[in-house]
Order: C-alpha cells, then structure tokens, then sequence
C-alpha cells in the first residue's frame, strides 16, 4: 500500500468519523421535537384537537423541508470560500438552528407560535442537511459508498435514539439547551477535524444564479429516467412509513392502549420500541453497506427492504398489542437497517450531474419530505375515514411493497 493510498483511507475515516456525530445530532433534534415536544405540547394545548393540529404544523415543517433541501443545496453547489463549499453553510445553519431552537420554540405561547417556530427550526436543519448530505458525492469515491452511506446512515437510529431519551427524561427547556450545544459542537468538531479545504475556482462548476434561467430549473435532473425512479421509489417508501411514524404517540396510546404499554405511558412505550427498533437496526447497517459496495448491488437490496418493511407492517395490524409493536419494531428495523444503508449510495449513484451534486441529492431528499407533506393529511384522513389506526399499517405495507417495485425498474445500478 503506498503512502497516498494510506493517507487516503485514513482521511476516509476520519471524515467518516466525524461525519457522523455531526449528523446524529441533527436528527436528535429532528426526533426529539417531532416525536415527543410537539405532540406532548398540542396535547397539553389542544387535547381535543390534537391530530389535526398535529397535521397542520407537520404539513408546515414539510414545506420548509421542500423549500430548503434543494435551496441549500443548489447555494452550496455555488459557493466558493476559502473553507470550501460546505463549510460556509454548515456552520451557519448549525447556529441558526441552535438560536432557533433556545429562543423561538415556546409552546406555552400557544398553537401557531409554536408552528411558526418549528417550521423555522426545520428551516434551518434542512439548510444543514442539504450541506451534510452533499459531503458524500464530494468527497467519498464510488468504491466505498455503500460502506460510508451505511455510517452515515447510522446518524438516525443514533440520532434518534438520542434525541427521544433526552426528550423523555429532560424537560423542553433543558433538553433544547442539551440538543443545540451538540448540534455545535459536532458541527466545529467535523468542519475543524476533517477541513473540506478552499473551493475550486473551475469552469465546470456551476456560477450560474441558483435556480438558472427558470424557477424550476433546480428540477431538471427528472429528465433522468433513473433519477426519477429514484425519487419515486424513496417517496413513496417514506409516506409509507411515515404514516405511522407521525402517530406513533397516539398509536400507543389510542391504539394499543395505555394499560398494555411499559410503564402505561405512551411516551416511554415510544422510547422502548425505537430504542429495541435500532438495536436491530444498526448492526444490519452496518453488515449490508459492507455487502453493498463488496457485491455492488445497491438496488437489490433497497427492493428486499422495501418489500421486508412491507411485511413486517403487518404484524400490528393483525396484533394490535404491545407483543405485535415488539414483533414489528425488530423486523422493521432489519428493513429499515438494509434500506438506510444503501439507499442513500443509491441516490449518489444516479445523480446525473456531478457539477450540481448538492443540489441533486438534496431534490433526491425532497421525497422524503414530500412524503413528509402528504402524510399527515393522507394518514388524518385514512384514521378519520377508517375509525382507527389498523387501516395505516395496511396502507403502509401496500406503499413499502410498491416502492420496492419501482425501484427494481432502474437500470444504471444493481
């Protein structure tokens, strides 16, 4: 092994190294806020109109993730520093959502402060994870993507492993302190500890405005027939899965029932099944980013999560018990853990452009928060139409299983 190569895998793994943390922390603050401050806060508030106030502010977090996923991206693709091209804005939006999050989130000045407040919030972290995300095409060679997409990919369940036991255990003020801190300094610590170095001053580097000559301009990557597939295929795969994730509190609490919960508490009932659900998900990660760049079969694997996702969905359904939610959160995690340790490699692998690799990746996570729009009004509606929760885990089974079709129709990755 010659000395580049040496000096070459170990800047790989401190990056990675540093990476991840970073991103663990802002999908601590995305859990922890979504899953527990925000429905505890409308419960308090509003109790008798809590799923559809729920709905209406996750609709207005969705919409700020649409607006500045693409946005952050399409901007970092532009700029040009002496710290790089990320750096800038990763910094940045690491301190605006810190400030965010201390001064703006005050759910005891009622309902639309506190949505105000959020979609501010998500604002500022997709801004940040426009940045964070677009570090993989940049700087992790094709070779190795499965593996770094599988750590990277580690910063969820971590992340919201993290974010849900301060919730549960630290009031909001407390825990809004605790999350912001983290946020950066995992931030100082990644931008310092692996520097990105000055932005290359090129002709093939985009310097046109933002969104080109038209508004819609940050888009054109659709006109890929895989890229499209691509972002099909994840949307879809989220609104499945989101429709119950975002009622996952009232699930427990309405749908298996309280006195069947550990503890008979709907928020330590959510903390025991996520935390078992990464448990499995993390080493399953891990061993298929490893089996994805060694095999190079990326799509095989998202279309045998997708369907196994759609599976275990069904578990609930037919067992509506605390026994059914375990049986659930384990296969589920499994699926999950495989999905989230190619899919991000997937995405990087079909971008079609690689002057606009920021801004293309990011659009490639607008799905997610697409889904994130639809699926409060789709999920409010299935319960209100239904009577019950039971309708969302088949609904979701049928969207996971879709997914993995659509996915199978791409043709440039295995």
């Amino acid at each position: 092994m010659t000395d580049a190569t040496l000096g070459a895998r170990v800047g790989q793994t401190r990056l990675l190294a540093l990476i991840l943390p970073a991103t663990g922390a802002l999908y601590a603050i995305y859990n922890a806020v979504q899953n527990i401050y925000l429905p505890a806060s409308l419960e308090a508030v509003d109790p008798a109109r809590k799923i559809e106030r729920l709905a209406i502010i996750t609709t207005l977090l969705s919409v700020a993730s649409i607006v500045a996923l693409p946005l952050g991206g399409a901007l970092s693709d532009r700029t040009r520093s002496r710290f790089g091209r990320r750096t800038p804005w990763l910094v940045g939006s690491a301190l605006a959502a810190a400030a965010v999050l201390l001064l703006a989130f005050r759910p005891a000045y009622g309902v639309v402060f506190l949505g105000l407040g959020c979609a501010l919030l998500w604002f500022t972290l997709n801004l940040y994870q426009a940045a964070i995300t677009a570090v993989l095409p940049d700087r992790v060679p094709p070779a190795r993507r499965g593996l770094a997409s599988s750590i990277i990919g580690l910063a969820t369940p971590l992340g919201l492993v993290a974010g849900l036991n301060l919730a549960a255990n630290l009031g909001p003020r407390a825990g809004h302190l605790v999350l912001a801190a983290a946020l950066v300094v995992l931030t100082l610590a990644f931008v310092l500890g692996a520097p990105e170095g000055p932005s290359p001053v090129a002709p093939d580097l985009p310097r046109e405005p933002v969104f080109g000559r038209r508004l819609l301009a940050v888009f054109e990557g659709f006109r890929d027939r895989d890229f499209r597939l691509a972002f099909f295929s994840g949307a879809l795969f989220f609104l499945s899965v989101l429709l119950i994730s975002n009622y996952t509190y009232y699930i427990f609490s309405d749908y298996i029932g309280l006195d069947d919960l550990p503890r008979h508490d709907a928020a330590h009932g959510t903390t025991v099944a996520l935390t078992i659900n990464v448990a499995v998900w993390v080493p399953t990660s891990v061993l298929f980013g490893y089996l994805a760049d060694r095999y190079r079969r990326h799509k095989l694997y998202v279309v045998v999560a997708s369907v196994g996702m759609g599976l275990s969905l069904l578990f609930p359904l037919f067992l509506p018990t605390w026994t059914g939610i375990v049986l659930y959160t384990v296969a589920g995690g499994i699926a999950f853990g495989v999905y989230m340790a190619v899919d991000l490699a997937l995405m990087s692998l079909v971008l079609p452009d690689r002057r606009r690799q920021g801004r293309d990746l990011a659009v490639l996570a607008v799905a997610g928060s697409g889904a994130e729009l639809l699926s409060p009004a789709l999920g409010g509606g299935i319960i209100a139409l239904t009577g019950g929760y039971g309708a969302l885990f088949a609904a979701g089974a049928v969207g996971t299983i879709i997914s993995g079709l659509i996915a199978w129709r791409i043709k440039g990755v295995r």
